[in-house]
């Protein structure tokens, strides 16, 4: 490990390597509230979140599509006005859509592999 830090403020994120050993720290005044999304191996399932308080918001059953090679991870915020949609769209890989607030229809238009 090379002791090194990194301030991360909102809208900024940072990437954490496999078996990583690291802490977060919160060095302000107020609380602060983040996401985290981890990738892991089917095994570590049942076990507890490694963040005392930290609560489990979604975790599907077991990815076995995974697209083969190099990947990437991306966290997108979308925000829809009232009647709103996007264009038909993919993604180059799985996906998963977690409703914060109101209401979202998500309707599959081709599933052809």
């Amino acid at each position: 490990a090379d002791g090194s830090s990194t301030d991360l403020n909102p809208g900024t994120a940072a990437f954490i390597g496999e078996n990583v050993s690291h802490t977060q720290q919160n060095p302000a005044d107020a609380a602060n509230e983040w996401l985290s999304i981890s990738l892991r191996l089917i095994s570590a399932r049942t076990l507890p979140p490694p963040i005392p308080g930290a609560t489990t918001v979604y975790a599907p059953d077991d990815l076995v599509e995974l697209p083969q090679g190099l990947a990437t991870e991306r966290l997108m915020s979308v925000k829809l006005q009232p009647g709103g949609h996007d264009a038909p769209h993919t993604n180059g890989g799985i996906e998963t859509l977690y409703v914060q607030q109101g209401t979202a229809r998500l309707r599959v238009l081709d599933s052809a592999r």
